[in-house]
């Protein structure tokens, strides 16, 4: 009832006989809700009534409002994929009202896909809000929000943004995230309207090449199996950027390796995915997780392949100041010729370049305005094989299999050139050991329309399921290190937009990250701080970043997309986290992360660092993250600017005195590391430099968690690299076995 309480006593200025009446009513409502037991197959929504209905539209229907189609006709897209002026007034006179059915189907299809406890949360405070006396304390209305007028609603979602109280920003974030992408989604004139394709472009394209992709043989258990057992070599449970490395070195040195994989092996060609379908199919929680306190959205892969089925082509280095620190930490190994080797190995097996890159308007951007203000930047190299790849949906797949990710080069390798087998579609439970020494793994198979036992006799057990699952799969084992789960580092990120209104950007055509600005990526001596980059350029993921002060401005800005330059700003943290896992909910992680007050501090110096680039370059508006701080629109002609101009430095310097506060200020993190890391201490780290598990000698980490802090970059190339050399050290010890036998 903790939560409860916090939201009840928001407002102070009421008696204490409508408070008592509202505790009363609300544990009324909050046991209500513990009667019966809700399952992923039940219908997430089956408890509201018409009044919760009611409720939660009014809410949405405030966030996303239906407006004058001529509020919106002077910032729409002029290109090939552009709104008629018909479709324009449909957008425009639509919200979530008129769309209920289809936005209440999108709300379930997401409810199914996060933990049950956020699903009791959702629904317990649409019923506070559906019911007068708890309602009250809440809007400090008598009226119920579906009742209120379009004006007074807003006014209330404002004074939730800007309450004392975190719980009370934290409802107005999810419920502004929910409203406006679950909005986006439920309907295909949404896109249209943003002059947006809504599926990569380049599927009908003829001359886009068409080529055959190999396919993956997954190994089928058999349509009448009820269980089965399997002896190999080694077996890795993911087949991430880490798991894919360690299965490609080991099978080409002859041993037989198998790969779990809880997602869904998708072959290049059914890579044809909307962005709501794409969150679906091949992330975690639908694309839908977020933190405990509600502040950042967190995006990874869970699909065959992993993070690396979905990444950006982005491929950088870990830099020697955090390779000095993860010696400090007790890996020697990360300062020596050993690791150069293994970064050198994994970007030429891929085929990483910077050859005839295209860059996207605000790629460009980051470039020619570091030039002009002398700020440090250069051009990212990208995993596509030496070719040129201009994938703008790649975050969803890359349906013309160019980019070199773990499924296309790794495990597509280890396969034609090793006995390497892979099963998708699998939990695995636990890593079944005694003592120091595990036996193998047991999960289950979701095939056929029936759950499948798993065991999998093993020499070698590689956990490499990633920094939100790796944790998960210990625990379940019966490790005990206390470490395990805990130094979660996220990378966190906010965005700054820029609006020009002449250009006609069409992002979703070109590479969708290929240059970095470094100017403040240390501020501290120590490699924290941050990078700024270009944002993946797609309406869904925007909409959770782009400021709401109204309805209409909120509409007005998303209409824009297509004008919008998105400087993603993502920092080293200093900070961290744990994943947990709780016991009605044991395969889902939670993450409880706190942002530390020096990367919030750091994120706005990458804030005003990208102000910068985009002043200089001609935006005729700057967006700050900070939702009410006023949008800057400036004086001075864009060929006549300097970054002294006057007013801009009056605009800047009043932005640098704010933080990014988290939940106030929307952030997410696309990276997550240093789980279960690798250290020289037991009581420090999850497992010794050469990747064993401190507690049992034939179990080792070999994925981004293994990480001993935050990589600083995109960490798909320090991911791969670990997980090469802690391969090669799993082939010394099982030679070292067979020498014994």
């Amino acid at each position: 009832m903790t939560g409860i309480k916090t939201l009840v006593f928001s407002s102070q200025s009421l008696d204490s006989r409508s408070i008592d009446k509202a505790m009363s009513d609300a544990q009324a409502i909050a046991m209500s809700l513990t009667a019966g037991t809700v399952t992923d197959n039940s219908d997430p929504l089956e408890r509201f009534t018409e009044q919760d209905f009611k409720t939660l539209l009014a809410i949405a229907d405030a966030f996303v409002p239906p407006v004058d189609p001529q509020a919106l006709k002077p910032y729409v897209a002029k290109n090939a994929y552009a709104p008629t002026d018909s479709e324009l007034e449909e957008f425009a006179r639509l919200s979530p009202s008129g769309i209920r059915e289809a936005f209440f189907n999108c709300i379930r299809k997401t409810l199914i896909k996060v933990p049950a406890e956020n699903r009791r949360q959702l629904i317990l405070v649409v019923k506070l809000l559906s019911h007068r006396s708890t309602a009250l304390l809440l809007t400090k209305s008598s009226s119920l929000l579906s009742e209120m007028s379009l004006e007074d609603r807003e006014q209330v979602l404002l004074s939730w943004s800007q309450s004392r109280l975190a719980n009370i920003r934290k409802l107005h974030r999810s419920l502004f995230d929910m409203s406006t992408a679950t909005f986006t989604r439920s309907t295909n004139l949404s896109y249209k309207a943003f002059g947006h394709p809504y599926t990569e472009p380049r599927l009908n394209d003829p001359d886009v090449s068409t080529k055959e992709i190999f396919k993956h043989s997954i190994l089928d258990l058999g349509e009448y199996a009820t269980s089965t057992e399997i002896s190999v070599d080694v077996v890795i449970i993911g087949s991430g950027s880490g798991g894919g490395v360690a299965a490609n070195r080991l099978a080409h040195q002859g041993y037989s390796v198998l790969v779990l994989e809880k997602g869904t092996y998708y072959h290049e060609t059914e890579f044809n995915f909307n962005e709501d379908d794409g969150h679906a199919n091949l992330y975690e929680q639908g694309g839908a997780l977020i933190t405990d306190d509600g502040s950042m959205l967190v995006l990874s892969g869970a699909t065959l392949g992993g993070g690396s089925t979905v990444n950006w082509s982005a491929s950088l280095r870990t830099a020697d100041v955090v390779r000095k620190e993860w010696v400090e930490k007790g890996v020697e190994w990360y300062g020596t010729s050993v690791y150069d080797e293994a970064m050198d190995y994994v970007m030429e097996k891929m085929g990483c370049h910077t050859n005839n890159l295209e860059h996207s308007f605000s790629n460009q951007l980051i470039l020619d305005g570091a030039a002009k203000l002398g700020y440090s930047a250069k051009e990212i190299d990208q995993n596509t094989g030496g070719a040129a790849h201009k994938c703008g949906f790649c975050s969803f797949g890359c349906r013309f299999g160019e980019k070199q990710g773990s499924v296309v080069c790794w495990l597509r390798d280890a396969a034609q050139h090793g006995n390497c087998k892979i099963i998708d579609k699998t939990d695995v439970i636990k890593i079944v050991h005694t003592g120091k020494k595990a036996t193998g793994v047991e999960a289950v198979v979701h095939k056929h329309g029936r759950d499948i036992s798993l065991f999998v006799k093993a020499k070698k057990v590689v956990v490499s399921g990633g920094s939100l699952q790796t944790p998960g799969v210990l625990l379940r084992s019966g490790f005990k290190n206390k470490t395990i789960g805990h130094g979660l580092k996220l990378h966190p990120v906010t965005v700054v937009f820029g609006d020009f209104p002449e250009v006609e950007q069409n992002p979703f055509e070109k590479p969708i990250m290929t240059a970095v600005c470094t100017e403040v990526d240390n501020l501290d001596g120590k490699g924290h701080g941050p990078k700024i980059e270009s944002v993946l350029h797609q309406p869904l993921l925007e909409a959770h970043f782009l400021p709401w002060k109204s309805g209409k401005q909120y509409r007005q800005e998303q209409i824009r997309y297509n004008h919008t330059s998105a400087l993603l700003v993502i920092t080293r943290d200093k900070g961290s986290g744990r994943v947990y896992y709780t016991k009605d909910d044991p395969l889902r992680p939670r993450l409880d992360y706190l942002s530390d007050k020096y990367d919030s501090w750091a994120l706005m110096q990458g804030v005003l660092a990208s102000a910068d680039l985009l002043y200089i370059q001609g935006a005729a508006r700057i967006l700050s993250p900070l939702p009410l701080f006023p949008i800057f629109v400036p004086s001075v002609e864009p060929e006549s600017r300097n970054i002294n101009d006057s007013d801009y430095q009056r605009w800047r310097s009043k932005l640098s005195k704010h933080s990014i506060e988290p939940v106030r200020v929307p952030m997410g993190s696309a990276h997550q590391m240093a789980s279960c890391s690798l250290g020289g201490k037991p009581d420090s780290s999850v497992a010794n430099p050469r990747g064993q598990l401190w507690e049992c000698d034939n179990v080792y980490i070999a994925d981004a968690s293994a990480l001993p802090t935050a990589s600083g970059v995109n960490p798909m190339i320090s991911t791969m690299a670990t997980a090469h050399v802690v391969a090669g050290h799993i082939i010394q010890d099982l030679r070292s076995a067979d020498s014994r036998l």
